[in-house]
């Protein structure tokens, strides 16, 4: 079953990170983690659903919390503009996006602990949070997770004016985006990907239909 959403994104353009793993001191981990991590983004590629699916990622130390009260809230301040008030929400982006953060996050802040990635479907996201362009990823872009070094690219993004832009477009140029949100996001509107059966369960519930509102947007 192959779905087709007009995805738009072009973050197939990333090459598997080179420092995939880096955090994983047991080659063998090591290993089955590059392999697991590349299958994920054939099926993101093959599936073309960029625009569709995006990832969140954490630690399995922090996966624990997650799994029995949701996904909390935190501080985005530092990825918006002045035009913005708001401060709470969370921090989402393509696989090698949330690869990269999981990564940091098990080596630096959980140290003994794993790189675990989180997905969920952008309609489903929408539904409840609002979905805004993540401005720190301009200001401190990962080498490799973004389209800036492309001269049209970095035009798009130059002086701060980023507004008017749209989520799509952030995903698509900068790997990342920010969901307003005050609530934590419920376990059962998220997937827990630990295989590529779970990345395949969420592929075929969109393929089923739009998720339906269970809140209404709140900031």
């Amino acid at each position: 079953m192959v779905i087709h959403m007009n995805s738009t994104n072009t973050n197939a353009f990333c090459d598997i990170p080179h420092n995939l793993g880096y955090s994983i001191s047991d080659t063998e981990k090591k290993r089955q983690w590059i392999e697991f991590v590349t299958a994920l983004n054939d099926i993101m590629n093959s599936q073309g659903l960029h625009d569709s699916i995006v990832f969140h990622g954490t630690s399995t130390k922090a996966l624990k919390k997650i799994r029995r009260e949701g996904l909390e809230p935190t501080d985005i301040s530092e990825a918006l503009t002045d035009a913005y008030v708001f401060e709470d929400g969370t921090f989402w982006g393509d696989l090698f996006t949330a690869v990269a953060y999981a990564e940091d996050t098990a080596f630096e802040r959980h140290p003994g602990s794993a790189p675990a990635l989180i997905a969920i479907s952008t309609k489903a996201l929408e539904n409840d949070c609002i979905l805004l362009v993540d401005g720190a990823t301009i200001d401190f872009p990962e080498p490799g997770l973004t389209r800036l070094d492309d001269p049209e690219v970095q035009g798009r993004w130059e002086g701060g004016d980023f507004d008017y832009m749209d989520w799509r477009a952030s995903l698509a140029d900068l790997g990342a985006i920010v969901a307003v949100h005050q609530f934590y996001i419920p376990p059962d509107e998220l997937t827990f990907v630990s295989a590529t059966d779970d990345l395949e369960r969420l592929i075929s519930r969109l393929a089923d239909g739009p998720p339906v509102a269970t809140q209404a947007p709140s900031p």
